[in-house]
């Protein structure tokens, strides 16, 4: 009898001091154009602003662009913040749905800016037959699609009728290298352009906007686009809600939204501007 119960109690001590299941941390990957630094830099607050309204731990983890679709498609995520391109690429290819759209301080809709060395004569998009070109990657949207989709309309190949096109590891360099006339143009995202002026790290005149269209804030090359999608990567619909909700109610003044340059978010944008180009561009899934 007394050893049944020390066994008894025993097992009562057990479940007393077993550790009490923790939540798995929330993993949100957010695409990277300006390099994996930059991105930390301004999405960390944003990651602490969801974990304060859902209550569980998120961690951040920035992504190159050339990197993101293969990250999406194995599963090493739970969200994703990334460019329209990708975000209907996986949607629509693995059936993942998109939660919530962008909305940076310029609006919802975001396009290409092609900038050109002012010494190079590229004054029209046409301008850039023959010449060196940088673009961040052939799956970018901002930085590569939106400029080749484009330069196509014009009659353009892309890149056959370039001179050369090379792929930079970010956008800075894109504006740098464009600067320094090591490349003749180059393709960045509207805001890049602002955004390194107000930082130091280039003159207004250093480039020139080529084929700059108007009634839109920001230097602008291409037509606009839906901006970046959150896609939910792994289907936890009402892990999705919750973030929704939060994202939703992020207001423009929070340090989260300050930090990241954003006003909010909005329910999902109809990404059929997006895929009427993937269609035209060949982008997977559409390349068949």
């Amino acid at each position: 009898m007394p050893r049944l119960k020390l066994a008894v109690l025993a097992g009562l001590f057990v479940g007393l001091v077993s550790p009490v299941p923790a939540f798995a941390d929330v993993s949100i990957g957010v695409v990277a154009p300006r390099g994996e630094a930059q991105t930390k830099a301004e999405w960390s607050e944003f990651a602490r602003y969801v974990e304060s309204k859902i209550g569980e731990p998120v961690v951040l983890t920035p992504v190159l662009v050339n990197k993101m679709v293969q990250t999406i498609a194995d599963k090493q995520l739970d969200f994703a913040l990334t460019d329209p391109v990708q975000a209907v690429s996986v949607s629509r290819a693995h059936g993942m749905a998109l939660v919530a759209s962008l909305v940076p301080s310029s609006g919802a809709q975001f396009g290409g800016v092609i900038i050109a060395n002012p010494k190079a004569g590229i004054a029209k998009i046409e301008d850039l037959k023959g010449k060196k070109v940088a673009a961040l990657s052939n799956v970018s949207a901002g930085a590569y699609l939106f400029e080749a989709y484009e330069a196509m309309k014009h009659g353009l190949k892309v890149p056959q009728d370039f001179a050369q096109m090379f792929e930079l590891k970010n956008q800075d360099d894109i504006a740098f290298a464009v600067k320094a006339g090591v490349m003749d143009a180059g393709f960045i995202r509207t805001g890049q352009l602002e955004d390194m002026v107000k930082d130091g790290k280039l003159a207004e005149s250093d480039v020139v906007v080529v084929d700059r269209k108007g009634g839109f804030p920001l230097a602008l090359s291409t037509a606009l686009y839906p901006e970046w999608y959150l896609v939910n990567v792994k289907g936890d619909a009402a892990k999705a809600a919750k973030i929704k909700a939060a994202l939703l109610a992020l207001g423009a003044d929070s340090p989260a939204a300050k930090e990241a340059k954003i006003k909010g978010f909005s329910d999902p944008l109809d990404p059929a501007p997006i895929v009427e180009m993937m269609k035209a561009m060949k982008v997977p899934p559409f390349d068949h």
